[in-house]
C-alpha cells in the first residue's frame, strides 16, 4: 500500500498518549515507523498486515538497543495497538485505513468487513 489514512488528531488517542507518557517521542516515532513498515508491505498478494522486521532489525535501523525496542513493541501489544500471535506482530486495524484503490481487492474488502 503506497499510503494509508492517518487522522490528524491521532496524537490524542489514549493509547498513543500512554506510549508518549511511558516512552516519549521515541515510542511514538517507533509506533509510526512500525505502521509504515507494515503498510509498505501490503499489496494484493500480501494482506496479512504483518510486521516482518523484528526488534533487532528495527533497533539496527534506529541505532537503538534491541532490548529497549522489544520492550516498547511488547507494550504496543499489551495496550492493544498491535496484535501478536506466535511472535508475529500484526496491525489488523490498519485494514480500515485502506484507500479505495486497495479496498477494491475482494480479499481486502472481506477482511475490512470482518474487522468491523
Amino acid at each position: 500500500m503506497r499510503w494509508f489514512k492517518h487522522d490528524s488528531n491521532a496524537h490524542n488517542d489514549a493509547k498513543l498518549k500512554r506510549v508518549r507518557q511511558k516512552y516519549g517521542m521515541l515510542g511514538y516515532g517507533l509506533y509510526w515507523y512500525c505502521i509504515e513498515l507494515i503498510a509498505g508491505k501490503v499489496e494484493k498478494s500480501n494482506i496479512r498486515f504483518e510486521l516482518e522486521e523484528d526488534a533487532e532489525i528495527i533497533a539496527i535501523d534506529w541505532n537503538l538497543d534491541h532490548l529497549k525496542v522489544e520492550e516498547i513493541m511488547d507494550y504496543f501489544v499489551d495496550i492493544g495497538l498491535f496484535e501478536s500471535n506466535k511472535n508475529v506482530i500484526t496491525c489488523l486495524k490498519l485494514a480500515k485505513r485502506l484507500d479505495d484503490t486497495n479496498a477494491k481487492n475482494p480479499q481486502i474488502k472481506q477482511l475490512i468487513t470482518d474487522l468491523r
